[in-house]
């Protein structure tokens, strides 16, 4: 008996299995996908569909492709809550417009 703990970035689903003919039921594992919540200083400012982890990562770097910060030494630290919500905190001294 396996005693890992579950993989966050898959769910378990019921699928049906054909062979020759033949169908079974079995469980298999897909990606799972939640919705994050990025705040800038705890303004929100988007939602995007991702699957669990790495989310600091997704944070900083949608951060810079959407040009909201142009370096990522702009981004001092990415807090996660745990419940689908990230707030990047700004570097000291960095400014942006968040409208």
């Amino acid at each position: 008996m396996s005693t890992r703990e579950p993989d966050p970035r898959s769910i378990e689903v019921a699928v049906e299995r054909r062979a020759g003919g033949d169908a079974r039921r079995a469980l298999d594992a897909v990606a799972a996908e939640e919705p994050l919540e990025i705040a800038i200083e705890g303004e929100a400012i988007a939602v995007v569909m991702r699957t669990p982890g790495d989310d600091e990562d997704l944070v900083r770097g949608f951060l810079l492709t959407e040009g909201i910060v142009l370096h990522s030494h702009e981004v001092a630290a990415v807090e996660l809550d745990g419940e689908g919500r990230a707030d990047a905190l700004l570097a000291p001294g960095v400014a942006i417009d968040t409208e």
